[in-house]
């Protein structure tokens, strides 16, 4: 009786010893950080369209990884755990904005102020591209720059000036027609100007019918007109309205 009690002792503390190697084996296995973070990091499953690293100060810098959509660029950390640091917003909808991404999204300090900027663009195909800009403002953080941004087209088509455009800043409207000419009208209705044109890949040239005088108008990624010499920019509108009609 007592050697079958002992036989038994024995095989029993046999297998508490073979449960307890297994249980420490499969601990070994269930805590490799590696396995863990391979399951759980976004960095595996997101579409990154690019990174770089943001600094505001020109010393500290912060690794980001880019997504993006067809109305934002959006700058994640570049950690395990999915974290926005930052965003953009484009100025108009951008259809397969991924697709058409030219190649990686920069965060040059392009003004030179010692903070990174933000620069990327999109190609349609060869000729056909559109380049945008952000400058970062420490207030308002990054600011879209329509100035520094350019649209190109392989060809110019006059349909898409057509019709009467007006000045933001002036009582000043611009009438272009189908048959490569325009006019300036006040808000009397009254010509001031007219001439011929030609368009390009980047906007409209404007001759003038009394001198030598030529003003370029580029179109904006926004869709509206800029005029360089007055820094102000024109957008269609359907009549002439005086200042007096805008009033009332």
């Amino acid at each position: 009786m007592m050697k079958f009690l002992k036989m038994n002792y024995t095989l029993l503390l046999a297998a508490v010893f073979c449960l307890g190697l297994t249980a420490c084996g499969g601990g070994n296995s269930s805590n490799n950080s590696d396995d863990t973070t391979a399951g759980d990091d976004w960095r595996n499953s997101a579409e990154i369209v690019g990174s770089g690293s943001i600094t505001y100060d020109g010393e500290g810098f912060i690794d980001v990884l880019v997504t993006m959509d067809d109305n934002y660029a959006y700058f994640y950390l570049d950690e395990p755990v999915q974290e926005l640091h930052d965003s953009v917003s484009f100025p108009m909808t951008i259809s397969d904005a991924t697709e058409y991404l030219d190649g990686d999204v920069s965060f040059d300090d392009i003004n030179g102020d010692g903070a990174s900027d933000v620069s990327f663009g999109f190609v349609y195909a060869p000729g056909d591209s559109i380049s945008l800009v952000w400058i970062w403002d420490q207030e308002k953080g990054y600011v879209f720059q329509e100035d520094m941004s350019v649209t190109t087209r392989r060809s110019g088509d006059l349909s898409e000036y057509l019709g009467l455009w007006k000045y933001a800043d002036e009582t000043l409207w611009l009438d272009i027609y189908d048959d490569e000419t325009w006019a300036f009208f006040n808000e009397k209705e009254k010509i001031i100007a007219r001439g011929t044109l030609s368009v390009d890949e980047t906007g409209i040239t404007l001759y003038f019918d009394d001198g030598d005088e030529v003003l370029q108008l580029d179109q904006s990624v926004s869709g509206d007109l800029l005029d360089s010499e007055k820094l102000t920019s024109l957008f269609p509108v359907a009549d002439i309205q005086s200042s007096l009609e805008n009033n009332n």
